[in-house]
């Protein structure tokens, strides 16, 4: 049985239990304090097994994600095997082709299945100071987040892409982390980005099919730039198979590294 988890302590707790005499320690849980504290104060964490192989699942919509502290890979799968079958479960495993194959044939074992790829692209910034940005592109109001996490539901895939809670993009419009472009009382486009010291990365860049080849795109993705100048790098992720968001992103300067992220997928026993 899940049990309902509401402090960081408890999360660090069984976390470090995963990591007790580790022969070979792995895990895929990386979030930052705010982040955890989101997924707290919205109970979205549960604790679904600790000790050798601590597994934590978060609640998103209609679905699991599976966080796991391990000390080797066969406590692992053991772990994995005792989930519970009613529940559709999703696992992201993040590094190059090899070091997470090991990863992929343990969850295989345990019942899941490739799902999706995706690919981390990175582009070098070569700005080095703002220029002004286009008077069409405006900054998200609070109010606008609404708009924009439906249009994510819909235009994205909630099982692979990580689509953000709408609290989430409420908080990214008030620190001014959506740029968007208006038309006919509509959102045309929108180009949602953080920034972390010398590093910035594009979490969604959209553009409605309505207003598409009007320069929109471009308008947000040149604004992103300019905001982003002092960064040193960008880095973002695509669907491994969306060979138009890649030639897009290509034409920008972003190219692909050695990294990965391996979907893993368990359906809802039926």
């Amino acid at each position: 049985m899940m049990k309902l988890l509401t402090t960081p302590q408890e999360v660090q707790l069984i976390i470090s239990e995963g990591k007790r005499s580790a022969t070979h320690y792995i895990t895929n849980f990386f979030p930052s304090r705010e982040k955890l504290d989101m997924w707290l104060k919205n109970e979205e964490l549960f604790e679904a097994s600790r000790g050798a192989a601590a597994l934590i699942l978060r609640k998103s919509d209609d679905f699991f994600h599976v966080h796991f502290s391990a000390g080797a890979p066969a406590e692992l799968q053991a772990a994995l095997q005792d989930l519970p079958a009613e529940n559709l479960l999703v696992c992201d495993l993040v590094g190059s082709s090899e070091a997470t194959a090991e990863l992929v044939s343990v969850f295989e074992q345990a019942g899941f299945y490739k799902y999706r790829n995706l690919r981390r692209l990175v582009r070098v910034n070569s700005r080095s100071t703002p220029s002004i940005r286009d008077k069409t592109v405006a900054v998200a109001r609070e109010d606008e987040a609404n708009a924009v996490h439906a249009i994510l539901q819909h235009a994205f895939d909630r099982h692979s892409e990580q689509i953000p809670a709408f609290d989430e993009l409420q908080a990214a419009a008030r620190q001014g982390e959506i740029f968007v472009v208006r038309k006919n009382n509509d959102l045309a486009g929108f180009l949602y980005f953080q920034q972390q010291g010398v590093t910035a990365s594009v979490r969604y860049w959209f553009v409605d099919e309505r207003y598409r080849n009007e320069g929109i795109g471009s308008k947000l993705m040149h604004a992103f730039f300019d905001h982003t100048a002092t960064a040193k790098r960008i880095l973002l992720w695509v669907v491994e198979d969306n060979e138009n968001a890649i030639a897009k992103y290509e034409h920008y300067g972003f190219a692909p590294d050695n990294l990965i992220d391996q979907v893993m997928r368990k359906d809802a026993a039926k």
